[in-house]
């Protein structure tokens, strides 16, 4: 790592005062000066607040600048940067004025690294930070830089195929074509001499007074319609505006007075970021599209000059060829698309010109060998001018009558201008573009094409009516490229999904509580992508939960033209109707007569049905048989009559009672005619099935919070929670980055297996030992566990991965070995479980034996159990009271003796399997952890597999891995998985109980 420089200065805002300033050089080479700078901004013992906040503003003004960076990984870096150093601080909202304008970076990483730390950047309540991450996890296409797609000429999604379409220009321009073109097309004056390499600043002659601008064409007011002319003005002045160009682009193609269009403000654009760029100070998605509209504008204005060239003298064309390159030249070096296209141009001047032209054109030693040119070579060159007439005539006789069609249906677009000017000359040169592109596609094997499409779609509703059968034909090809374009301008979905979780963090209990963001949410059930639809689901679920707000958007979603949105929103209904039972069913019932659309009755019906059966329900009219009659009934009428209704509510709506619908049977009888009973038994037998069957989909989330220490709850500590959701069961893992990076809480629907104890200088939790304890002794290395040292200001480091769910916990290193350990939590969805990677890492250069070792307490008076291996002892310890049955040992622990400990060896759950278990229940869960079975001999001197330690009031239930040995810069890994269920049914927590063997044995199966 480079050198960090820190020396204390005095900070101007708060004169004699010394604080750190930090120089960060070369940012983006190196890795550690995040660590670094986060280390420094953390608050001190005796830190007051606004010393905290003078060194984040410090370490904010060191970073910031690298967030402009041309480079995505810098401004990445920059990003990670910042949200560690904000979450040390304790987040700020002057750290969220400094990235959140990062949301519309171009990169999908970046955006990706803003979503990942928003959480940690925001202060505890940031309404503002939640309105940044919807705006991430919205799909609204960026109507500036889509407008920008549909108006390019040509446009191409790949740097090649814009070589490709530029190359052949001349040859695939195909006949001359007359059209109405501006006058300054047809006989511009001449051009300014030509400018210095592309590399040099703009001739003083295109300097811009207040109102004009210097162009090929003369003076002109800033808001013609120029493109090229306001363009360069712009560039002068630095300053550019996008709208402006494409306006002046459009009245260029209509060729229209310039003047015809709106007067724009040339400094609305200034103050943006920089680019990278020495004279843009503008976004460079902006640059980008500008860029290609002058590469487009260059290609049109010169088939445009082939197209006039019978009215043109070959003089004025060449001045006009000329003044393109005078204009294209010094804006080479701004996009490299520009550069490219001034050398293609070159070329395609160079193949369109006539022999004579060609040969004048030549410094007077390359018109010797000019003159020189086979003769075969001159009749190729001459063939490229031939006139319409002599063209026709070369062809074969199918050949010329697909060219005279050609040429008639051209003239029938023509013919419309006159009415429909715009979408007429629209159609013209999209009829021409996609011919040059047919042509394209069979002389060159590497272009497309499909490339050469695009739409004015936007105009299209104004000449829908007039457009013949040959211009529909003309605007169906042309479809594709809005489609590819909005495609282009999309925001992608891991970029989506993560601002959803970041959403999800920053709407939690106690902090921002806006309704906009449940709303917002909701909307993205009716998203293209599936992840979208999900993520937005489970983020209903986690921050809706007995919310109005919720209840009612989801409902509004039912009523969505969408099916899979209604559905979604019918199953997510029941995570968040808590205890507002009444405004839901009143929501539910109201859909359930949705006149219009039987679509809406099926998910309120689904609704109802699911949220009748969940732990919340507590609503007397939430009788199954109350819901399935009246969700048949919604299925057949539109407004079904009340079965035995209360008084109304204040919306006018009849509640139904639970007397009235005490059977599915009772409630149609009593409603319908007989007739339509068995069809509306059949719809509740279905619904019965859905209410057996259906099951909300599990999802996994993981969030940066404190997490509370001991049993009171009233002292916390920086921490992570990882937290497994399926239905109505929620398993949560807790861990925190002091005692040893501590796995404070292992529960199921909030209840804790593991000891936690009403003070933190206490052991308890579950912890990570490199073994054998031979090694070190006691107590534990600070560096891997400082609570038996009383030390709680050393800690781990903690780093989250969003993406897939899962948190890392490493430890600093233990000096006197050489040695840091890891553990990275992940979930098993489908086995409902959690997985433990511990790791043992080593430095220096020599290897060394060591075996993980993990140690789980839990609450006194339980029960532990494993199968019966080959050798138990208690050591030097004194031994426990164990009970033998069947295989299995068992300890009931019953706290009134003193300390004892079990090692001991354990057998595979099966005998084909390589996997043996350690279980502990506590009377109300069962705990099982799977790991693989280590055969005999493989054990850490002076241990065994298995051990067991009685606390008296605690218990540890402790299992090891293979002892082996452990190469610099290769770990150790050993994964142990945890799975945590209720008793079975009918299983007591009892020394011989097969139901628990058996359901270990399964689980770990």
């Amino acid at each position: 790592m480079r050198t960090l420089v820190t020396d204390c200065v005095t900070y101007p805002p708060y004169p004699n005062t010394r604080v750190y300033r930090i120089v960060v050089p070369e940012w983006g080479q190196r890795r550690g000066a995040a660590a670094a700078l986060t280390s420094l901004v953390a608050p001190r013992e005796g830190d007051e607040h606004r010393d905290v906040m003078r060194k984040l503003d410090l370490a904010l003004e060191a970073i910031s600048p690298h967030l402009r960076n041309p480079h995505w990984s810098v401004r990445r870096k920059a990003l990670v940067a910042i949200s560690s150093v904000c979450e040390v601080a304790g987040g700020h909202k002057k750290c969220l004025r400094r990235v959140k304008d990062m949301a519309n970076d171009k990169d999908e990483q970046v955006r990706l690294a803003l979503a990942a730390g928003l959480p940690r950047i925001a202060p505890v309540r940031s309404k503002e930070a939640v309105m940044v991450a919807l705006e991430l996890a919205s799909n609204d296409v960026d109507e500036e830089a889509y407008r920008c797609y549909k108006l390019l000429w040509g446009y191409r999604a790949e740097q090649g195929q814009i070589q490709t379409n530029l190359k052949p220009m001349a040859a695939l321009s195909g006949p001359p074509q007359r059209r109405r073109a501006p006058a300054v097309v047809l006989a511009p004056p001449p051009p300014p001499s030509r400018p210095p390499p592309a590399v040099a600043p703009l001739p003083k002659t295109l300097k811009p007074d207040d109102r004009k601008v210097r162009f090929d064409y003369g003076y002109n007011d800033i808001e013609g319609g120029n493109l090229m002319g306001s363009l360069l003005g712009s560039l002068q002045d630095d300053s550019l505006s996008v709208s402006e160009a494409i306006r002046a682009l459009e009245a260029d193609l209509r060729g229209q007075a310039p003047k015809t269009v709106a007067s724009t403000n040339l400094k609305a654009d200034r103050g943006r970021p920089a680019t990278g760029c020495r004279r843009c100070d503008v976004l460079s998605r902006q640059l980008e599209a500008v860029a290609q509209s002058l590469v487009g504008l260059a290609g049109a204005s010169f088939r445009w000059s082939l197209e006039v060239a019978a009215g043109v003298s070959p003089e004025d064309r060449e001045s006009l060829w000329k003044a393109m390159m005078t204009y294209m030249q010094p804006c080479a070096h701004v996009d490299q698309r520009i550069a490219l296209t001034t050398e293609e141009l070159l070329k395609a001047v160079a193949k369109a010109r006539s022999p004579d032209e060609l040969l004048r054109s030549l410094a007077p030693s390359k018109q010797q060998e000019r003159i020189a040119l086979t003769t075969e070579e001159l009749l190729k060159a001459v063939a490229k001018a031939r006139s319409p007439d002599e063209l026709l005539r070369s062809l074969a006789p199918s050949k010329q009558q697909e060219q005279l069609e050609e040429e008639e249906r051209l003239r029938t677009l023509r013919a419309a201008e006159d009415t429909q000017p715009m979408q007429a000359g629209f159609e013209v040169e999209l009829a021409m573009l996609s011919r040059a592109g047919t042509k394209s596609s069979s002389a060159s094997p590497g272009s497309s094409s499909s490339g050469s499409s695009y739409s004015y779609d936007s105009y299209s509703s104004d000449s829908s009516s007039a457009s013949s059968s040959s211009s529909q034909k003309a605007s169906a090809k042309a479809k594709a490229a809005p489609a590819s374009a909005k495609a282009a301008t999309a925001k992608p979905i891991p970029v989506r999904v993560m601002a959803l979780q970041a959403v999800a963090e920053l709407c939690t209990e106690g902090r921002s509580r806006t309704c906009k963001a449940i709303r917002q949410t909701a909307r993205l059930f009716a998203d293209d992508s599936e992840q979208v639809r999900q993520q937005a689901s489970r983020v209903i679920s986690a921050i809706g939960f007995n919310r109005r707000t919720a209840i009612d958007s989801l409902t509004d979603m039912m009523k969505n033209s969408d099916n899979q949105a209604r559905v979604l929103a019918a199953e997510t209904f029941q995570s968040v109707i808590g205890d507002r039972q009444d405004r839901g069913e009143k929501r539910t019932l109201r859909l359930m007569r949705h006149n219009s659309d039987t679509g809406v009755r099926e998910a309120a019906s689904l609704a109802m049905a699911l949220s009748s059966t969940g732990p919340s329900s507590t609503s007397a009219n939430q009788d199954p048989q109350v819901v399935l009659a009246a969700s048949a009934m919604a299925m057949k009428w539109e407004d079904p009559p009340p079965c035995n209704p209360k008084k109304r509510n204040y919306n006018g709506d009849y509640r139904l009672s639970r007397a009235a619908g005490s059977s599915a049977a009772g409630a149609v009888a009593a409603a319908v005619e007989a007739e339509w009973v068995d069809l509306l038994q059949s719809k509740a037998r279905q619904l019965t099935t859905i209410l057996e069957t259906s099951q909300p989909e599990p999802f996994v989330t993981v969030t940066a919070r404190d997490v509370s220490l001991n049993a009171w709850g009233n002292e916390t500590a920086p921490g992570v929670a990882l937290e497994l959701v399926s239905g109505p069961t929620a398993i949560t893992m807790e861990a925190i980055k002091i005692k040893g990076g501590l796995i404070q809480s292992f529960s199921l629907n909030n209840r804790n297996i593991l000891l936690q104890r009403p003070h933190m200088d206490q052991m308890d939790g579950n912890i990570f030992w490199p073994g054998p304890q031979s090694k070190w002794g006691w107590p534990p290395p600070k560096a891997i566990d400082p609570t038996p040292s009383k030390d709680f200001t050393t800690a781990y480091a903690l780093e989250i991965d969003f993406m897939t769910r899962s948190f890392e916990l490493r430890s600093p290193v233990w000096e006197e070995q050489n040695l840091s350990v890891s553990k990275k939590v992940s979930v098993d969805v489908s086995r409902m479980s959690f997985l433990i990677d511990y790791g043992i890492h080593v430095g220096g250069d020599t290897k060394i034996k060591w075996a993980p070792w993990e140690i789980s307490r839990v609450q006194p008076y339980g029960l532990t159990f494993f199968k019966t291996g080959s050798e138990q002892t208690s050591g030097t310890w004194p031994s426990l009271d164990l009970k033998h049955r069947d295989g299995v040992t068992w300890f009931p622990q019953v706290g009134d003796k003193a300390s004892g400990k079990l090692f001991a060896s354990t057998v595979p759950s099966l005998p084909s399997s390589e996997m043996s278990w350690l279980a502990h229940t506590d009377g109300a869960l069962l705990f099982v952890k799977c790991f693989h079975h280590i055969p005999k001999g493989t054990q850490a001197p002076g241990e065994l597999q298995i051990e067991i330690y009685d606390g008296t009031d605690y218990v540890e239930v402790e299992q090891q891995g293979a002892y082996q040995e452990v190469f610099p810069g290769q770990p150790v890994t050993w994964r142990v998985e945890w799975l945590l269920r209720e008793l079975p049914a009918g299983a007591k927590p009892i020394p011989g109980e097969r139901l628990l063997v058996a359901a270990a044995d399964e689980l770990c199966s």
